[in-house]
């Protein structure tokens, strides 16, 4: 075929779309490699749950916000992570002191006993130092 993409008796087909690189048997349209989040011989089927990245050959192992699902391409969250996680594939946890979605929130620094707060609520689970009240230790 003179046209990249192409396939068929005439090359008047067009390759599936999630070719890698738009390449495919010059004569039955099967893949030459997928796009990422893709396999099959005609790249039409989408990594497998828990799976992503080309070939598929990534675990995805985040939590992702209100169990939302991931990109079967990137393994990215869609709508971001879970309360208490953070990351590109939200698995890893909030650092000491962060909590909520994707660890936007700072904890008072008010728990007893300078314990951290509760990474996904934000609340000090062992109470408060002297001076302080409220389940966040913020008055």
């Amino acid at each position: 075929c003179k046209e990249r993409g192409m396939f068929g008796k005439n090359c008047s087909l067009r390759c599936p779309e999630a070719c890698q690189e738009n390449r495919c048997h010059i004569l039955d349209g099967t893949c030459l490699g997928c796009k990422p989040g893709w396999v099959g011989d005609h790249c039409d089927k989408a990594c497998p749950i828990k799976q992503y990245g080309l070939d598929c050959n990534k675990t995805f192992a985040g939590y992702c916000k209100d169990n939302n699902t991931y990109d079967h391409a990137t393994g990215q969250c869609k709508d971001g992570c879970a309360y208490g996680w953070t990351g590109a594939h939200c698995d890893e946890r909030c650092l000491d002191g962060a909590y909520g979605s994707n660890c936007i929130y700072n904890c008072t620094g008010n728990c007893l006993n300078e314990i951290p707060c509760n990474k996904i609520s934000g609340k000090c689970d062992t109470g408060c130092k002297p001076g302080y009240t409220n389940d966040k230790c913020d008055k």
